[in-house]
């Protein structure tokens, strides 16, 4: 009997995370990734939140005119509720993403009486250079925050600090720790650093500790007024299970894979110092829990947390939440036209944005595969009459579509299946019989005999 051979490890199976690359990619470019975030969802990502009275109204009411700062206002979600709520503020807003802030000059809601709108870097752009100093009653901070780099989030703070009152409020919910998406990007080779990812879209998210949230905003010149964790239980659809019956009926094991399957957030308000002491435990002591919410000492332990509350309102639209978890949609491909020799394919790739953060290369047509492709296109004596066999087809399957024509029969072999799905659907969308019967593909892994063995 023929001793078993061993395979050939061909990629790394260890979780690396993001290449020193990668990481600096994702930074210098951070405005690209959010600018095409918003070209693709329009203002349909995330809900209005009306939630922002019955949580803070008490914030935004008072004698006089408040004025508001929005920090990165996205397309508006957090302005237009405001506006509408409470006759006697001004919000000014900005964001990172030109196409954001053009989302909210062209609401309908807008108006240059009730809202100014720019494009600003809070990392390197300076505020009082749009908003007199020390002018702003509020700061709403509303998943903003967690797409800053973790060594940038200082500047971002004191950059507030030079347009915010004395004794001024900065409203704050972001992602906490723990957080469903975490947990899924946490497996995928998208970590950047500590609790610091990076989504498959190009576009970051930083899950907060308590301890990390309050030493940042304190080390910055900012009490903790409250203080909060908000948790939701994502139902499990694909078990087709509510999340009453899974209380009660799973096992060890499984409670502690359901203990990963819900959002969290934290929710905050933190006050610019004035000089005066103030103890964190004294003033949230006197506070009512925040609604849908368990006020908490921000230097407890976050196993110390209590269990989840789940009657608050969610800032992600419903069907659109996955994104966030760094799972590509369904529509994360694109079609890309090939033209050889007066034969024009169409051939179905994994979307430019979302190829940086997928590990397989057979998702994308190379460069290498076009050329190969044409040579073959313009002399078909090479392979006229002969079997052939392409390695490495990757989906696009290009090279064996141009071979085909002339060649008795081509064989088209990936070691990743969803290139082969994906190569299946481009050969029979550009292909006719008879050449279509001519064209198989394999699964073939390198360094694995078993494979073509049978074959």
């Amino acid at each position: 009997m023929e001793e078993e051979t061993q395979k050939i490890q061909i990629y790394s199976t260890c979780n690396a995370g993001v290449s020193p690359y990668w990481r600096d990619k994702y930074e210098r470019e951070a405005k690209k990734y959010w600018d095409v975030f918003y070209k693709r969802h329009q203002d349909k990502f995330f809900k209005d939140r009306h939630y922002l009275d019955k949580e803070w109204g008490h914030y935004f009411t008072g004698p006089g005119r408040k004025d508001i700062l929005e920090i990165g206002c996205g397309a508006g979600n957090t302005i237009f509720p405001l506006i509408a709520t409470y006759p006697d503020i001004f919000v000014h807003a900005c964001d990172f993403s030109p196409r954001a802030v053009n989302l909210v000059k062209t609401h309908k809601e807008f108006t240059e009486t009730r809202v100014s709108v720019f494009v600003c870097d809070l990392t390197a752009d300076d505020l009082s250079k749009q908003i007199s100093p020390s002018s702003i009653d509020i700061v709403t901070m509303i998943f903003v925050l967690s797409a800053v780099s973790p060594e940038n989030m200082p500047l971002v703070l004191q950059n507030i600090r030079k347009v915010l009152k004395p004794g001024g409020y900065v409203l704050f919910r972001d992602y906490a720790i723990g957080d469903l998406a975490q947990e899924r990007l946490t497996g995928k080779d998208q970590k950047i650093s500590e609790n610091f990812y990076v989504r498959g879209d190009g576009t970051r998210a930083f899950y907060f500790s308590n301890d990390f949230l309050t030493s940042l905003f304190k080390e910055n010149g900012f009490d903790v007024e409250e203080f909060g964790l908000c948790c939701k239980q994502v139902e499990n659809r694909s078990q087709g299970v509510s999340d009453e019956s899974m209380c009660f009926t799973l096992s060890l094991n499984q409670l502690q894979w359901l203990l990963c399957d819900f959002r969290r957030w934290v929710q905050a308000v933190f006050r610019f110092s004035d000089g005066m002491n103030s103890s964190f435990c004294e003033e949230t002591s006197g506070k009512a829990n925040l609604i849908g919410q368990e006020v908490v000492d921000p230097h407890a332990a976050e196993s110390d947390l209590k269990g989840p509350v789940n009657n608050f309102e969610v800032d992600i639209s419903d069907g659109l939440a996955f994104d966030m978890f760094g799972i590509s949609p369904s529509d994360d491909k694109e079609m890309i036209e090939v033209n050889l020799k007066g034969c024009s394919f169409k051939i179905k790739v994994l979307s430019k944005e979302y190829q940086h953060t997928c590990k397989s290369t057979g998702l994308m047509l190379w460069e290498s595969a076009r050329l190969m492709a044409a040579v073959l296109a313009r002399n078909p004596t090479i392979v006229a009459g002969k079997r052939v066999l392409e390695l490495g087809s990757g989906c696009a399957g290009i090279c064996s579509m141009a071979a085909v024509g002339s060649a008795d029969l081509v064989v088209a072999t990936d070691g990743d299946r969803k290139a082969l799905d994906l190569l299946s659907e481009n050969v029979n969308s550009n292909l006719r019989p008879p050449v279509l019967g001519k064209l198989i593909s394999k699964r073939l892994e390198w360094g694995n005999r078993e494979p073509y063995r049978s074959h």
